[in-house]
């Protein structure tokens, strides 16, 4: 009867009765029935009572209801939040196995920048030896006319000559006897 009552002034006005004015209709509906004492009024009264304790009921399961889903949906939206944190912690895994290996291709390029440098310094040392040695040989007078091109071929020979001591048996094509050793051979010029 009463929640009747709230629910035609809410459909009235457009917005819910406040919890005070349900609470003072209640109180007023109340001593109006204790004032009359009647058994039907008493009766009255526990329909009300039972009829509101149902209505608790009713929001106690719906408001366990929404918290239910709202809980679901939370636990839900941590399991993807979580998903996408364990993406995310690969992908940064990922890219610091990147970052490593750029700095081990970083090293090995500033070795081989190292080692170019050493062959272009050896390079140059190796030319400028090889200009001394061109102009001490033609400084050098040569005593024999072909003697300082054969002190060359003989000195490129040289590591394979070694078997038989110098002078044993062994002669020239021209059936000379062979020179002793090579620093007499060079003799033949100063090279």
């Amino acid at each position: 009867m009463i929640s009747d009552l709230f629910a035609d002034v809410a459909e009235h006005r457009g917005t819910a009765v406040t919890i005070e004015a349900i609470e003072f209709v209640r109180g007023l509906y109340g001593s109006a029935v204790d004032a009359a004492s009647s058994p039907k009024h008493a009766t009255e009264i526990l329909e009300q009572q039972l009829a509101d304790a149902d209505r608790g009921s009713r929001r106690s399961s719906v408001r366990g209801d929404v918290l239910g889903d709202a809980l679901l949906d939370r636990k839900q939206r941590i399991a993807d939040l979580q998903t996408r944190l364990n993406q995310l912690e690969a992908e940064r895994n990922e890219e610091q196995k990147r970052a490593d290996e750029r700095a081990d291709v970083s090293g090995l390029i500033a070795e081989r920048d190292v080692l170019q440098r050493e062959v272009e310094r050896l390079g140059a040392d190796l030319r400028e030896a090889q200009a001394q040695r061109a102009a001490a040989e033609d400084r050098q007078p040569v005593r024999h006319p072909q003697a300082g091109s054969r002190c060359r071929r003989l000195r490129h020979r040289r590591p394979s000559a070694g078997g038989a001591a110098p002078g044993e048996g062994h002669h020239c094509r021209g059936g000379e006897p062979a020179v002793r050793d090579f620093a007499s051979l060079c003799g033949l010029c100063t090279a």
